[in-house]
């Protein structure tokens, strides 16, 4: 399937932009779990665009405005040592959606600095106040999941290519040291 660079330009007014994988939680996105977005963060809202537009538009991501009054929480997840996600649950027609956004600095292992400092500007500018019905985090969550569980995870990664051999068996090596 053929691909080219989507529009760039970044939306009017907007304070901060992050590169982003999208992992789920948008319904009727037509987006792929996996596709690179850009997290626009404005003074009124959460804006995700696609950096790439595919060639048959039904695969492609859809832009999504999340305005902050409906925002119910945002935080920081760690789902495993090395993989950090921001997790934005939002309201929308009597519903709530939990969008999966994952760091695109996996491969540098920077990335469980690069999700805290998203949280860190949205903290430090006072964004959590115009959120709707939120309480503030105060720190990172952590999933609680078992060795066996997290080295699942990491074959998984490993499987499609996102941890070297050398990152997996250190890091498999570590989890079963905890067993």
């Amino acid at each position: 399937m053929k691909f080219s660079i989507y529009d760039q330009t970044p939306p009017e007014g907007y304070l901060k932009k992050h590169k982003m994988f999208y992992k789920g939680g948008i319904p009727n996105c037509m987006g792929r779990e996996g596709d690179c977005i850009n997290l626009f963060i404005m003074n009124d809202a959460f804006v995700l665009r696609s950096i790439f537009i595919y060639s048959d538009e039904k695969s492609s991501f859809k832009p999504i405005t999340i305005p902050f009054n409906s925002v119910v929480n945002c935080e920081h997840v760690q789902i495993i040592d090395i993989t950090n996600e921001i997790h934005i649950t939002y309201a929308c027609e009597n519903n709530t959606y939990i969008i999966r956004l994952r760091s695109c600095k996996i491969y540098d292992f920077n990335n469980y600095n690069y999700c805290e400092s998203i949280m860190d500007y949205l903290r430090t500018n006072n964004f959590f106040q115009k959120f709707g019905r939120m309480v503030q985090p105060t720190q990172q969550s952590t999933m609680q999941e078992s060795p066996i569980t997290q080295i699942e995870k990491l074959a998984e990664l490993h499987r499609q290519g996102i941890l070297t051999d050398e990152e997996f068996h250190t890091k498999k090596a570590e989890l079963l040291a905890r067993l």
